[in-house]
């Protein structure tokens, strides 16, 4: 054992790196798939990772899994899956490692391998995740109202049998007022099996607070699956937002075209368990939706697409990974959409598309516009990953300051490693003199800059909360505090955190139009009311479009 303590009550973590190495278990062979049943008590919700070792050898990565464990008083089972088939019979100690440091209580009451078909039935939900939700998390009145409930089903207990998705809506006081009903199954080869269904509602649903609950029943085992997601339906006097059904958005911008339309880009991905930009497939595009009015949307063929062997027919000729946080201005005729290329390793670079309508855009063949290679206090090379992302633009007179989040190669204290980076251009294409504009905590990124009087501003997001201001556009910045986008004040209908990353647009009036991210797939608009020195006092949501 290390760093684990053993007392009359079972273990108690004691150290940073705990690890405990159970007694020999008993062998198994089987041509079934192989459990691991673990029975215990915990002291608090806990990730633990189990290895196996054979006689002879060490504990290995490719030997281990990981399952997470609630607040148990009472011993409760859980089934990992291992993920291998065959000989046991060597398996000489399984080891748990917490994810936390000291102080987990847990007690180890049952510990053996088993066959699927040995799996009790009280513990068939640990091998199953059910999820739910609806298309978006706000909807217009008369909008329909489309789902999507998931499965990860990689160990089903039973997968010959029917099942039976029931999903029903209800509003604040819980009366039922929509309901669907289907049927489905599972094949041998599902890891994600995805429904998808529209709520037959009898009336339309008024503005208002409803919940949407999922029930999955196994017609022969009668074992029932339950999930519920919350979501709103809007009125006049709710604030305007953007959602892209089914989709994710993460980083995004907005701007007003030359028609008066309002158009939003923003990183997108499908709404998948877990819904993680590494997963295959996921943040290689950018939404593309319009608006006239900020609150009736448009959905537009997706922006800057990835193309290469894998992922074929995207609008981009360039063969990178991912794409993150477009950034789009206008100058003359032309929109210039600035965004983060990132490669296979996850090193970032700054590239550049342009476009004549916000619909059709055309790489720069000099791509990528941006690097911090050979910048001496950057940390950044082109085989690991090595931040320079997230840029925005800032249009002063006839010049441009690009600024990136970036990482210094050199720092005494963590709160000094992170960077906003600033550059300058007189042509939005080739930038030059790069300096630091702001050190703080690696999670200040997202950068977002505007002028007013005189003076210069800026926010970072949420995660690295940051405001700042400065008399000069690249030096002199010092944090200055000012109120962010109350997105929790002004949501009503669903749970949501502060907002994250904000972009800004200055109207032919003079008004500061900034939205604020949140939750999954949720954008908030606000005008901005400032002090005549451009920092925010307060935020309105909605509010006068002119």
């Amino acid at each position: 054992m290390r760093n684990v303590e053993k007392t009359a009550e079972g273990y108690r973590t004691t150290g940073s790196d705990p690890w405990l190495v159970s007694e020999t278990m008993e062998p198994r062979v089987s041509e079934e798939r192989c459990y691991l049943l673990v029975e215990l008590t915990t002291s608090r919700q806990e990730t633990m990772q189990v290895f196996w070792r054979e006689k002879g050898e060490d504990f290995a990565e490719e030997r281990s899994a990981r399952f997470e464990v609630p607040v148990r008083r009472k011993p409760a089972v859980h089934v990992v899956d291992l993920g291998v088939r065959g000989s046991f019979r060597d398996v000489e100690a399984i080891r748990f490692d917490p994810s936390q440091g000291a102080g987990l209580r847990f007690r180890i009451e049952r510990l053996e391998l088993v066959t699927l078909s040995e799996v009790p039935e009280e513990a068939w939900v640990s091998l199953l995740e059910f999820d739910c939700y609806t298309s978006k998390m706000h909807y217009r009145p008369g909008e329909r109202i489309e789902y999507q409930a998931t499965m990860q089903s990689r160990s089903y207990p039973d997968r010959q049998s029917s099942k039976i998705l029931e999903v029903k809506l209800y509003d604040e006081e819980g009366r039922e007022v929509g309901a669907s009903v289907q049927h489905y199954g599972l094949l041998p080869l599902h890891q994600i099996r995805e429904l998808r269904g529209v709520v037959e509602v009898p009336k339309p649903l008024t503005p208002g607070k409803y919940r949407m609950e999922a029930i999955s029943t196994d017609q022969r085992s009668g074992l029932k699956l339950r999930a519920s997601k919350t979501f709103g339906v809007q009125g006049e006097d709710d604030p305007f937002i953007y959602e892209t059904p089914f989709k994710y958005i993460n980083d995004f911008s907005f701007i007003q075209g030359k028609d008066g339309r309002w158009h939003v880009f923003g990183i997108t991905g499908d709404l998948t368990p877990g819904m993680l930009w590494t997963q295959d497939g996921q943040a290689r595009t950018f939404s593309h939706g319009s608006s006239a009015d900020l609150r009736n949307w448009t959905y537009h063929k997706p922006a800057v697409t990835i193309s290469n062997d894998k992922h074929p027919g995207g609008n981009g000729k360039y063969k990178d990974r991912n794409v993150w946080a477009p950034h789009v201005i206008r100058r003359g005729d032309t929109y210039y959409m600035f965004y983060t290329s990132v490669n296979e390793f996850i090193s970032q670079s700054i590239s550049v598309a342009t476009s004549k309508d916000l619909f059709e855009w055309e790489e720069h063949e000099g791509n990528p516009v941006f690097t911090l290679e050979r910048v001496e206090w950057a940390k950044w090379t082109r085989d690991e990953w090595s931040d320079c992302r997230d840029p925005i633009v800032l249009v002063d007179g006839d010049k441009f300051y690009l600024y990136v989040t970036g990482e210094a190669s050199e720092f005494e204290d963590e709160r000094d490693r992170g960077l906003i980076v600033v550059a300058e251009s007189d042509d939005l294409i080739h930038w030059r003199n790069p300096e630091i504009a702001v050190r703080g905590h690696r999670a200040m990124e997202s950068a977002q800059v505007w002028k007013e009087g005189g003076r210069y501003h800026m926010v970072t997001s949420a995660q690295g909360a940051g405001t700042f201001t400065s008399a000069h556009p690249v030096r002199g910045w010092e944090r200055d505090e000012f109120p962010r986008a109350p997105v929790r004040e002004a949501e009503k209908y669903v749970e949501a955190i502060d907002g994250r990353i904000e972009e800004v647009v200055w109207l032919d009036d003079g008004r500061m139009i900034m939205a604020s991210g949140s939750f999954r797939n949720s954008l908030y608009f606000f005008e901005v009311e400032t002090d005549g020195a451009g920092k925010p006092v307060r935020y309105k949501s909605p509010f006068k479009l002119r």
